[in-house]
């Protein structure tokens, strides 16, 4: 990492704007915080900072010793009428040769749109506690990072409360905001130096190339996600229309295929109980029973479970344990309500209530469901313990090419269908909602789509990108 060198250890508070996004995998709308650089309504609200000298020293005592006094810059505040200058700021900036920040990507990319001079070299401790934690699954937020190492802990509660009511940093109490910020760089500081000293220690010695080679592909994402990508609306639009075309021919085709086997039940291709129904012809009858025997979800002390062994014949015995055969259905007509689904209800001196109530026989739908003795379903056979689900068996995207394979080696056409085109359906789920209307919904004003790239998400150390 280099010594004898001035950090600046930086922290950005913006304003923020609210949009509605999807979820690609349960398709529901919900509120996510667009805090981009890009979008042209964003202000940076505050920009906290402290200088850092380190002088070959190599044990937190001696290096926190060379951090100097929290300083700030209020540029855009409801308090404040005029901002600050920038001429403190950016001599602080001058002054450095490393740029040091949790999630730097995100505050180098805002001081950069804002034209500011920044050190050519970046230190992401966000970066350094993923590549520290070397795969393991955990949490590389500033609040997670700060609990795990003990360091300085920023008010959170106050902020959160606000946010929750949409209220941004620009609105806040600006002593709320000046303190958070403050606290964010005084942890921010800390979790730096604590990963200074750890990669100067043997074990992780050979850890700082990676460290030097993320931050510098850091700086070429924020060249990446500025310049953007131009977005020809007109013609995304048509692939829109291709692909909601084929999702409705495919759904349509669907239904059909699960109605010639399921009788005269009501069922939804949505849900996960009802799939496992279709494709296996078997329902769970005890759910603890099977979540306990398959290993399914967390334990007592909330650690995942994984699959047992069990041989062909201890399989089969525990599916025929914790599932039926599901039956075709026939309905009747309901003879409570004579088919109307409601009832009206007398008093005990004998005049009916005003409001009729639903029919308790039929539930309100006018008719009663009753089994037939035909087996409903494609009647396929979990194979494994691992294809069980806390729905019944799972008929996911990881099992749907061995379903399929199964269902045309064992001469069941229709079936195969089936699969084949839930598998094409859940591709095509996925470019509408979160590829094309993504795309759309994150695409600004100017026509650019200035995707945000993710260096610290996957475990495997690959790229991800987010908004979309």
């Amino acid at each position: 990492m280099g010594v004898r060198m001035k950090f600046i250890v930086l922290d950005l508070e913006s304003t923020v704007q609210w949009v509605e996004d999807i979820d690609e995998e349960t398709e529901k709308v919900t509120t996510v915080i667009d805090n981009s650089p890009f979008n042209p309504n964003n202000r940076i609200v505050t920009v906290h900072w402290r200088m850092l000298e380190i002088n070959d020293a190599t044990t937190y005592s001696d290096i926190i010793a060379g951090l100097g006094d929290a300083k700030r810059s209020i540029f855009h505040h409801n308090e404040c009428n005029s901002p600050d200058s920038r001429e403190e700021l950016q001599k602080a900036l001058n002054e450095a040769d490393v740029f040091v920040a949790h999630n730097a990507k995100y505050d180098y990319m805002y001081l950069k749109e804002a034209g500011f001079d920044l050190p050519e070299i970046v230190r992401c401790t966000m970066i350094g506690e993923y590549i520290l934690a070397r795969g393991t699954e955990m949490s590389f937020s500033l609040e997670e990072t700060a609990k795990r190492r003990n360091t300085e802990q920023k008010k959170l509660d106050i902020t959160k409360e606000y946010f929750k009511k949409q209220i941004g940093f620009e609105a806040m109490p600006l002593e709320i905001v000046l303190e958070y910020g403050d606290a964010d760089v005084l942890s921010c500081a800390q979790i730096f130096i604590q990963q200074y000293v750890e990669y100067l220690q043997e074990p992780n010695l050979t850890l700082n190339n990676i460290v030097e080679l993320m931050n510098e592909m850091l700086i070429f994402l924020v060249e990446i996600e500025r310049n953007g990508i131009r977005i020809d609306m007109d013609a995304l639009v048509k692939i829109e229309e291709e692909f909601l075309k084929e999702r409705a021919q495919i759904e349509k085709d669907l239904h059909k295929l699960a109605a010639s086997v399921m009788g005269e039940e009501p069922f939804s291709l949505t849900s996960n109980v009802d799939i496992s129904k279709i494709v296996y012809s078997r329902e769970v009858v005890d759910p603890e029973r099977h979540k306990d025997i398959f290993k399914l979800g967390k334990d007592r002390f909330g650690k995942k479970q994984y699959p047992p062994y069990m041989t062909d014949a201890q399989f089969r015995q525990a599916v025929r344990l914790t599932t039926k055969v599901v039956k075709k259905k026939s309905s009747l007509h309901c003879s409570k309500c004579n088919g109307y689904g409601k009832i009206r209800k007398f008093k005990t001196n004998g005049d009916p209530y005003k409001n009729e109530t639903k029919c308790p026989n039929c539930g309100g739908a006018g008719y009663t469901l009753h089994d037939t003795d035909a087996i409903a379903g494609f009647k396929l056979i979990p194979e494994r313990p691992s294809d069980a689900s806390v729905h019944g068996f799972s008929a996911s995207k990881v099992e749907m090419p061995r379903l399929i394979a199964q269902a045309q080696q064992s001469g069941k056409l229709a079936a195969a269908e089936f699969l084949t085109k839930k598998k094409r359906l859940n591709p095509l789920n996925t470019y509408i909602n979160s590829f094309v209307e993504g795309i759309k919904r994150w695409t600004r004003t100017d026509g650019l789509l200035h995707a945000q790239f993710n260096q610290t998400i996957a475990k495997t150390g690959r790229l991800s990108s987010s908004k979309p």
